[in-house]
């Protein structure tokens, strides 16, 4: 069920892939954003589709217009069940964004509902995970992680606007290696692609 859903959280995925040129915070209250999460939620489960899409930011509604946004909450239900409620929220500042996490049971899951807001106070993301349970900082590194193997530097990948930031990891042994490049596409994950307590 839990591989099930993350694979349809990235379903939901819509996120800009880069910053606004705006960097300051959005001014709006903590439990006015909280508020316009849970809306957002009620009307999802309402069957509102064109309701739910009211605040989303160009970007996201191109992505997600009411008949896209409907097939996916109905993949959801179909997998976790219908709504019972709303466990609890939190705010998450990752900036330029405000990010409202809420914790809610489906009949047969429960999942958080990641309502992201952009400077202009608009939706821009949204995304269902398995609900995270463990902070991610508890998780612990595989027992196979053998430091000593390897080394990671820090590296930017091209100039400019489009600069993308990342973590380059060698292994310590000499010799010619298979190379592999993970760039993650689902939002503003860390280069762990941290989801609760897995870091895939």
């Amino acid at each position: 069920m839990v591989s099930r859903l993350l694979l349809l959280a990235a379903l939901l995925m819509a996120w800009p892939p880069a910053s606004p040129a705006q960097s300051t915070m959005p001014t709006e209250h903590s439990a006015d954003i909280a508020a316009r999460a849970r809306a957002l939620l009620s009307a999802l489960a309402g069957g509102h589709f064109d309701v739910a899409e009211h605040d989303f930011t160009a970007q996201v509604r191109a992505a997600l217009p009411p008949e896209r946004l409907a097939d996916v909450w109905h993949q959801i239900i179909t997998q976790a069940g219908s709504l019972k409620q709303v466990d609890g929220e939190r705010i998450v500042e990752q900036p330029p964004f405000r990010v409202v996490v809420l914790a809610t049971a489906f009949e047969r899951a429960e999942l958080d509902v990641v309502v992201a807001f952009d400077t202009s106070a608009q939706i821009a993301g949204l995304h269902f995970t398995p609900h995270a349970g463990a902070a991610p900082s508890d998780a612990a590194p595989p027992p196979y992680a053998d430091t000593s193997t390897f080394r990671e530097e820090q590296v930017t990948v091209g100039n400019g606007e489009w600069a993308l930031p990342g973590t380059l990891s060698r292994p310590t042994a000499p010799g010619s290696v298979p190379a592999v490049v993970l760039v993650h596409g689902s939002g503003p994950n860390d280069r762990d692609e941290t989801i609760g307590g897995s870091k895939p």
